[in-house]
């Protein structure tokens, strides 16, 4: 009955860790909310900031900790076990109160993201039980096998929830003359913010105001007399290993190189037509141009 009552015990934990982890981690979208609240705008204080951040580490670890109980506690007293129980509904406690206070406004964007988790831990599961419990080779007795299977599990686990990959430039830049600006055109290979370095002045891939970081194609709008007096720009490219609704940790400044550049000169009497993308339509492109004054 002891050893039931345990049992049970550890497999609540275990759920319970698992749910406030990833259910902590889906709420995201609402982490600039909790240092909004605990005062970060009063004073800027950077514990407060990354205050969201040091909650979901802990998480992690208490997690960790739930898992290592679980595999390492066979006969031991309960009372780690109930210890544990009491944490993990203290931290339940604490991601309801979170969604008591305004989480639950985000609902709608919240439960895709965990139910996204609980897929990922449905498949982690499925590959361990098939590594090590339902086996149909001699492997499973190879502890070298069963650690690297698990290597390979936990980051591919980790490259689904963390961005973990390699940038660089795949296109180098091009100009366009829109009005009274220029708009730099270059590309990324995984999905970055970036920016165009003129004169010391950053100018960044912008959309409302903010950097983009979710695409791999990058437009930098530079007013047009800048860039004509500068004469010359450096592209820069930065993904993101983590993206939160206010900061993130960035990767490294990768920079794509100083070009040189040569204003448009409207002195010269030089006029063009442009149509792009006609395929066989030939005639109607050339009649369009013709009406061209």
């Amino acid at each position: 009955m002891k050893q039931k009552l345990i049992f049970i015990s550890k497999m609540a934990n275990l759920i319970l860790a698992w749910f406030n982890f990833f259910m902590f981690f889906a709420m995201r979208c609402c982490w600039s909310g909790i240092s909004k609240t605990l005062g970060y705008e009063d004073g800027y204080n950077p514990l407060i900031y990354w205050l969201p951040v040091i909650v979901w580490i802990l998480f992690l670890l208490v997690f960790i900790a739930n898992v290592l109980l679980y595999k390492l506690m066979k006969k031991e007293s309960k009372v780690w076990s109930f210890i544990f129980n009491g944490v993990n509904i203290i931290f339940l406690i604490v991601n309801l109160v979170i969604i008591k206070l305004g989480a639950i406004d985000y609902l709608d964007y919240i439960w895709p993201e965990f139910f996204n988790y609980l897929a990922l831990t449905v498949l982690v599961l499925a590959i361990l039980f098939f590594i090590f419990i339902y086996p149909k080779s001699n492997l499973h007795n190879k502890k070298a096998f069963k650690l690297a299977a698990c290597g390979v599990v936990l980051l591919l686990a980790v490259d689904y929830l963390v961005n973990f990959s390699f940038n660089r430039f795949t296109t180098g830049p091009v100009v366009y003359a829109v009005e009274d600006e220029y708009q730099i055109v270059f590309s990324s290979s995984v999905e970055s913010r970036a920016w165009v370095t003129i004169d010391g002045e950053r100018y960044f891939d912008n959309y409302n105001g903010s950097n983009r970081t979710y695409t791999k194609i990058h437009k930098v709008c530079v007013p047009m007399a800048v860039l004509d007096s500068a004469k010359e720009y450096e592209v820069h490219i930065q993904k993101f290993n983590y993206r939160g609704p206010f900061g993130g940790f960035a990767g490294r400044d990768i920079c794509g190189g100083t070009y040189s550049f040569k204003p448009v000169n409207t002195s010269d009497g030089l006029e063009y037509y442009s149509i792009s993308d006609i395929h066989m339509a030939k005639k109607a492109s050339v009649l369009a141009a013709s009406h061209y004054d």
